[in-house]
């Protein structure tokens, strides 16, 4: 089961390599099997589509159908073990499980672990990138003990943080200034962000550009902007795209 398993996943691998949803619109346009659920055993769902594809287009088979259909069923079950063995059993008449992550307040509190199972919590989730080993191991035996006087089973879930990479000190620099644009709510851009480099001068501190032209920096000292008239520098405009002239002190 592992062995398939492993072929299947390097399988799904080479299929997202590239985004898909183009194709997969166009297959459901014509009627063809999606590709969005291709989980469960990828190479059966490729050729499923592939047949239709080759129905439509006049072939006559072979369409190895029964051995397609084998390999979709068993796909399917064996998806559906791995999901019972990860998250539990799936409750009767909800699709769905619920997952909850803990926080560090669950591990001293049992109350609040029995209220969450009465909330319907399916699965508890540990973040270990938080809190401590001893943390984590009373917030499971508070699952244990609650999931126990319910008479459910709640599967607990610890998910391990990936490396902390550390580079040590770094040594101060010079601040970084920002011109921004401005934005509506859905983020449309209603107005560039503006900032002005006079020549042989750098900044010495964190700019705050406005919609109406005009920035200063920490100090208030004013530098020239839309409002002050022509610049006598280079003029850096910020709309969608940053400029590519834009010099790196003030584009984040």
């Amino acid at each position: 089961m592992h062995h398939r398993g492993a072929v299947n996943l390097v399988q799904y691998t080479i299929l997202r390599r590239r985004d898909r949803r183009e194709l997969q619109n166009d297959l459901m346009d014509i009627g063809a099997t999606s590709l969005a659920t291709a989980e469960a055993h990828v190479q059966a769902k490729v050729h499923a589509a592939r047949n239709v594809l080759a129905a439509l287009r006049g072939d006559t088979g072979p369409w190895y159908l029964d051995a397609i259909n084998t390999a979709l069923d068993e796909g399917d079950q064996i998806l559906a073990a791995n999901s019972d063995a990860v998250f539990g059993p799936m409750r009767p008449g909800r699709p769905t499980r619920i997952m909850v992550t803990f926080p560090s307040e669950a591990g001293d509190d049992p109350q609040l672990v029995v209220s969450l199972l009465k909330d319907d919590m399916d699965v508890a989730r540990i973040n270990c990138a938080h809190d401590d080993p001893a943390t984590w191991a009373r917030m499971a035996a508070n699952v244990r003990t609650a999931a126990a006087a319910a008479g459910r089973t709640v599967l607990v879930s610890m998910d391990l943080p990936g490396p902390n990479l550390r580079t040590g000190p770094i040594i101060d620099g010079r601040s970084v200034g920002r011109a921004r644009v401005t934005r509506d709510e859905s983020g449309k851009v209603l107005a560039p962000g503006e900032d002005v480099a006079h020549p042989g001068e750098q900044p010495d501190a964190t700019l705050a550009a406005t919609a109406s032209g005009g920035a200063s920096d920490a100090g208030g000292a004013r530098r020239r902007g839309m409002a002050d008239g022509p610049p006598r520098g280079r003029r850096h405009h910020l709309g969608a795209e940053k400029a590519s002239t834009c010099p790196t002190w003030s584009c984040r």
